[in-house]
């Protein structure tokens, strides 16, 4: 047996989606706002931790950095070079491939 509606009941029942509907999304934009306010205070405590923490290295390291700064930018210099001048060392020579026909061999 199949069930009729009246054009009224119909007009009720999609009203009554609406609603509910309109009801999820209200829903969803209080979550998105509770998730924002979460998210940004999480945020704040980890730049703060992270702050915090950075001055603890700074201060632990007892200018250690700026000791090692000059040996490290004497030693830029002489890796720059010598990655750019090697050469490839990786060669096809060994194997074939025919693009058109998809067949390889070696």
């Amino acid at each position: 047996m199949s069930q009729t509606l009246t054009v009224n009941e119909f007009s009720t029942f999609l009203g009554d989606q609406r609603q509910q509907i309109a009801a999820a999304f209200t829903e969803i934009e209080q979550v998105q706002v509770e998730y924002q306010g979460a998210y940004t205070r999480f945020k704040a405590d980890h730049d703060k931790t992270l702050h915090a923490l950075t001055d603890q290295i700074e201060a632990r390291a007892n200018g250690a950095g700026n000791a090692l700064r000059p040996l490290i930018e004497a030693r830029i210099p002489k890796n720059k070079g010598s990655s750019h001048s090697r050469s490839p060392t990786w060669k096809s020579s060994q194997s074939s491939c025919k693009p058109r026909l998809m067949n390889c061999s070696r």
